[in-house]
């Protein structure tokens, strides 16, 4: 049994579906540990925090290490899926 090409339309949506999932993905492991500042200080609630106050979680670096790797698995991902086929390919499909 032969395997279904997708489309360009298709591998498009796929890429886009591709980059949302890894980006959910990636704030959720970022934000693993990270306890925000919430509750009250004299009369007036924390409404609005500086993500930077924010206390826990993982190092900047480690933070910047993962999405990095996220970011070119998205984008190897994408080259491979996107890429051009070439004549050769095209040719040995049809035998």
């Amino acid at each position: 049994m032969q395997g279904r090409r997708l489309n360009r339309s298709q591998r498009v949506i796929g890429v886009i579906g591709l980059g949302l999932a890894l980006y959910s993905f990636g704030t959720w492991v970022t934000a693993i540990g990270v306890h925000g500042l919430t509750g009250w200080i004299g009369y007036a609630p924390l409404q609005s925090v500086n993500a930077s106050l924010a206390a826990g979680g993982l190092h900047p670096w480690a933070r910047l290490l993962i999405w990095l790797v996220l970011i070119g698995v998205w984008t190897g991902v994408s080259v491979v899926l996107l890429g051009e086929r070439s004549s050769h390919d095209k040719d040995s499909g049809t035998s």
